[in-house]
């Protein structure tokens, strides 16, 4: 079962540290991640980012998540569906621009796209917030009941990143299609990435795991601390989660 905690929103810079392997690859295919399938942060009393509509982007701290062998500490939430890591500067219209094939040359910043297109989240919500069994914790973005380019039909899907550990999940709830979107990643330097699906397929009900090995170590930026407060134990969350019929969510 989960307990929750909230971070807020702050344009403030992320911190990297650590080192990659040899390898330098980026892969995504099919796996379990943490839930077992999409968990809408709807569930826990999370409310939606603040400010996040029309191609929008916003910036939060958070605790340390490791990808490609280093710790991020702040990332951009774009309402198009999905996240760059750390604070270098990209081109202000990657947020609302049309959905980019991973590597995007020019663009130096992780990218993690669950499934980046012309979103409008009218009607719905882009939450973010920390999720934990008790041993390891996640942080969690969930873009809940969005519309696609073209769909009638709502979609939620959600970014999963472990924290201290390198753990990155898609998961998927119900979805529309739409022609032109992109489910990927890329590295720091914009030259190491891959693409799942690009303008062509369709997802839904499913779950894909992001692995990167030996990537680039990018240098450090120095940013203030404090990002997170617990505000709610076991018993609350252990409630809605009842009220929702859902007992608990087991960890592997």
């Amino acid at each position: 079962m989960f307990r929750k905690m909230i971070f807020a929103a702050a344009l403030l810079g992320g911190t990297v540290l650590g080192a990659g392997a040899d390898a330098q690859s980026i892969t995504i295919a099919p796996g379990s991640g943490p839930a077992g399938g999409y968990l809408g942060l709807s569930l826990f009393g999370i409310g939606p980012i603040a400010n996040l509509t029309g191609d929008g982007s916003v910036s939060l701290n958070i605790p340390g998540i490791t990808f490609g062998g280093q710790s991020w500490t702040s990332l951009t939430v774009a309402e198009n569906g999905f996240v760059t890591l750390g604070n270098a500067a990209v081109p202000g219209s990657l947020w609302t621009s049309a959905n980019l094939s991973l590597p995007a040359g020019g663009v130096t910043a992780p990218i993690l796209a669950p499934y980046w297109t012309d979103i409008d989240s009218t009607g719905g919500a882009i939450r973010a917030g920390t999720l934990t069994d008790g041993t390891h914790s996640w942080v969690v973005i969930d873009w809940d009941s969005v519309l696609l380019p073209s769909s009638t039909a709502r979609s939620s899907f959600e970014l999963w990143m472990g924290v201290g550990f390198d753990d990155v999940t898609y998961s998927y709830a119900a979805m529309g299609s739409t022609a032109a979107f992109t489910i990927g990643a890329q590295d720091a330097s914009g030259t190491i990435g891959t693409n799942y699906l690009y303008n062509n397929g369709s997802i839904s009900r499913s779950e894909l795991r992001v692995t990167s090995t030996g990537l680039p170590v990018t240098p450090s930026v120095p940013e203030p601390a404090s990002w997170a407060m617990m505000i709610a134990g076991l018993g609350v969350v252990g409630g809605v989660l009842r009220r929702r019929q859902i007992a608990s969510v087991r960890f592997a």
